[in-house]
């Protein structure tokens, strides 16, 4: 896409685009935000790493709108066909670029782009796993419910892929660690170190950020998440310490990897939670707003107080 194009892309459909932002499959503005808003995205994404998270980013989209249609009891054949086709595009896109890293001998970016992945797939299996339950639980008879149940393939798929990763990330991390003897063993155990702290400070402010807008008993699993990452961090400062840098390395790659996983897990459900918001504002015209109804999050969200998600899938 030439950048002039671009350029006037930009200047004359920003409200189509802010528009289309939401949509689901079915809606008349879908198409404009796959074809558009998404291409937009991908000419700016100029690195291979940048690329990768954009990949993760829309892989995570198909499944959060799975997870709306479902929610809505809206998943049609037709619509999960399609939304499990694209996702599967992205991830395999994904594997691609990691896989060229590290062939590069960017074995570091690739570990981290493979934590991420393996953070995403965590973060939407529990949910899907949650949606699957709640329409089995509703019994056979109900129609609408064996729609819900189409989420069985789709959920398979996922923890398939959320395996795959987890082999992934290990095999990479291996590789990364090194002797404690190497010359770069303890500058490589500080630099993840300081890379798990920040990756604990944002999934700790997300934290914040989510307070009153989720249930209890998915900040508990975030909670737990961040613990666990805390906990290994104090290991692996530890071991650096005590100049055991391999296994500081180890631990403090774990830790970023809780601490994604609470991240990641928290903004999936914030973004699910927040275009339910709008959907249900459409569908009740005596819904009242309250002052503190809503928090910005770095996504560009706003976030409902009430967890109406969370309550559905109770």
């Amino acid at each position: 896409m030439p950048a002039v194009f671009l350029a006037l892309v930009l200047a004359l459909s920003g409200g189509t685009a802010a528009a289309a932002s939401d949509t689901l499959p079915g809606d008349f503005l879908y198409p404009y935000k796959l074809h558009v808003n998404e291409n937009v995205r991908s000419f700016f994404a100029l690195s291979e790493e940048a690329r990768a998270d954009l990949a993760v980013d829309l892989a995570s989209r198909r499944l959060n709108e799975a997870e709306r249609l479902a929610l809505r009891q809206e998943l049609s054949a037709e619509h999960h066909a399609m939304l499990e086709a694209r996702f599967q595009d992205r991830i395999e896109h994904m594997q691609a670029i990691i896989t060229d890293l590290e062939a590069e001998g960017k074995t570091e970016a690739a570990a981290e782009l493979s934590a991420k992945l393996e953070a995403m797939l965590k973060a939407h299996e529990e949910i899907l796993s949650k949606l699957e339950a709640k329409a089995q639980a509703e019994g056979e008879v109900n129609a609408e419910a064996k729609i819900n149940s189409g989420l069985g393939p789709l959920l398979k798929n996922i923890r398939m892929r959320h395996g795959a990763a987890m082999e992934q990330r290990a095999e990479l991390e291996a590789k990364l660690e090194g002797s404690d003897a190497d010359d770069r063993a303890e500058v490589m155990s500080e630099i993840h170190i300081r890379q798990a702290e920040q990756k604990l400070n944002l999934a700790q402010n997300t934290l914040v950020r989510a307070e009153g807008k989720i249930s209890a008993d998915s900040k508990a699993r975030a909670e737990g998440y961040i613990n666990t990452a805390n906990e290994l961090l104090v290991q692996a400062k530890t071991k650096s310490e005590a100049q055991e840098f391999s296994e500081a390395i180890r631990l403090a790659l774990e830790a970023q990897a809780q601490a994604l996983n609470a991240e990641l897990l928290l903004k999936a459900y914030l973004r699910l939670d927040a275009n339910l918001k709008t959907e249900l504002e459409v569908e009740s015209e005596t819904e009242t707003d309250t002052e503190d109804s809503n928090v910005e999050i770095e996504s560009g969200l706003h976030l409902e107080t009430d967890a109406d998600f969370e309550l559905r899938l109770q």
